[in-house]
């Protein structure tokens, strides 16, 4: 019985003898029973030795692992949505090979594709149902919300629970009475199993980010800070935190807040880029430039960082500091439209007007439909 290693670090002996495909170790390195024994001898024995002894066995027959490695790895284009939305209809296949496809299938599906797994809200098997449920995420909002609504009719408790996040930003006029009847006894029951579970920092996320879709900033803020006292490791609790208190119009609140995070999880680009911007927003220039210059060096090629201070200093009224990080930014990206935007502002600030004219004309040859600030458009004109 040779182990397999359990989260990363734990061997143990799982008494697992799949069918050896020891072709599928070669083709895309999964594990085989031949030569987790015959340690000493490579995949391609194995396969042979196969070969030989059952010439009409399954070595070579198409597999689903084949597929999930084409899909993980990103490849196959159109043609991979077609085959896991096949393999998630095919019910003679096992429940977790079909649930692992519609997995896969997560912000790749259009409104005809979720129309044609719609069947599979009345799947035999919850697994099943519950991957179907949690389909839609990114799709357009009417899409999502058309495809959720069964799901919250669901038998299995789980299911319900995967499908209601997909609607708490349904419109109500769009919506029969009965379906907003069934969104608010699933809400009942996804409040509960939250504070179920609500000694945990990740809960604590998740009741925030309810929070949030509902408008509810109050309890938003106070389930993160919760959050980050819980694990002050947290920093994704720590940046919405500060955006919370943004919304709320308090940046001193918010300031203080990543300063926090930065004394107890260490300098990063994103917590030193959201405080320069808080800074920026007191109209502390000079601490929002030490600090977007304190996350350009932890991210020198991080392209916000340099608009965020190339803003910085356009609204401090020093263009020529503005022009230098925009010309830094644009010879790693030369046609990125922003930037360019925001090179010809600073230009015509500072009265070199040949060159906004001549940004204006490079940003509008690259992108034709790109709609202008209005206080370049005169520039377009400008005679040579």
């Amino acid at each position: 019985m040779p182990a397999r290693n359990y989260m990363v670090v734990d061997p143990r002996r799982d008494h697992s003898f799949r069918v050896p495909r020891p072709d599928l170790t070669q083709a895309i390195g999964t594990p085989n029973a031949c030569t987790g024994c015959h340690d000493d001898k490579p995949a391609s024995w194995a396969t042979e030795e196969i070969k030989k002894r059952y010439p009409e066995g399954r070595i070579a027959t198409p597999h689903f692992a084949t597929l999930f490695h084409q899909a993980r790895s990103q490849a196959g284009g159109g043609k991979i949505v077609k085959e896991l939305m096949d393999l998630a209809l095919n019910t003679e296949q096992p429940a977790i090979v079909r649930a692992t496809a519609l997995d896969l299938l997560r912000g790749r599906v259009s409104g005809d594709s979720l129309k044609r797994i719609k069947p599979l809200s009345g799947d035999k098997s919850s697994i099943v149902r519950g991957a179907a449920a949690a389909l839609a995420d990114g799709a357009p909002r009417n899409d999502r919300v058309a495809h959720a609504i069964p799901f919250l009719r669901d038998k299995s408790r789980a299911v319900r629970l995967t499908a209601i996040p997909q609607v708490l930003d349904a419109t109500r006029s769009d919506l029969r009475q009965d379906d907003l009847q069934a969104i608010a006894s699933v809400m009942q029951e996804h409040q509960r199993a939250l504070m179920a579970n609500a000694d945990f920092p990740e809960t604590q996320m998740s009741i925030a980010g309810l929070a949030l879709v509902l408008r509810n900033l109050p309890a938003a803020e106070k389930a993160l800070r919760t959050a980050v006292a819980m694990d002050p490791q947290l920093g994704d609790a720590w940046l919405l935190l500060a955006r919370v208190q943004m919304q709320a119009r308090r940046p001193r609140e918010a300031k203080a807040t990543l300063r926090s995070a930065i004394a107890k999880l260490g300098g990063s680009a994103v917590l030193y880029q959201s405080l320069g911007n808080v800074l920026a927003v007191l109209r502390d220039v000079e601490g929002a430039e030490r600090a977007l210059k304190d996350a350009l060096r932890l991210a020198p090629n991080d392209a916000n960082i340099f608009l965020d201070l190339a803003a910085l200093y356009s609204r401090a009224l020093r263009p020529d500091d503005a022009i230098d990080q925009l010309e830094q930014l644009l010879k790693a990206t030369p046609d990125h439209p922003q930037a360019l935007e925001l090179l010809a502002l600073n230009q015509l600030a500072a009265g070199k007007l040949v060159d906004a004219r001549d940004t204006v004309r490079r940003l509008m040859t690259r992108y034709p439909s790109y709609r202008l600030n209005r206080r370049l458009a005169p520039l377009r004109n400008l005679p040579q």
